[in-house]
């Protein structure tokens, strides 16, 4: 949990501008951007609906291990 929920447990800010000085004050999210985060990606996709975000990470899986059985043959 980041600092800013625990202060705000309404939850985040709801202005790009406030999130983006939500990123960079809160100290997980900036240690997650100075780790190459790309936090608007992942706040991204944390909006969309659970199963979307499944059905995204199969779509992906799939494409990894078709990948990866091409390299390996």
């Amino acid at each position: 949990m980041t600092s800013q929920n625990r202060a705000n447990p309404a939850g985040p800010p709801q202005t790009d501008d406030a999130m983006e000085v939500w990123f960079n004050t809160d100290p997980v999210l900036c240690q997650a951007r100075r780790d190459g985060v790309d936090v608007w990606a992942l706040w991204a996709n944390l909006q969309r609906p659970v199963e979307e975000r499944i059905r995204r990470h199969q779509i992906a899986l799939h494409r990894f291990r078709l990948l990866h059985n091409a390299a390996n043959q």
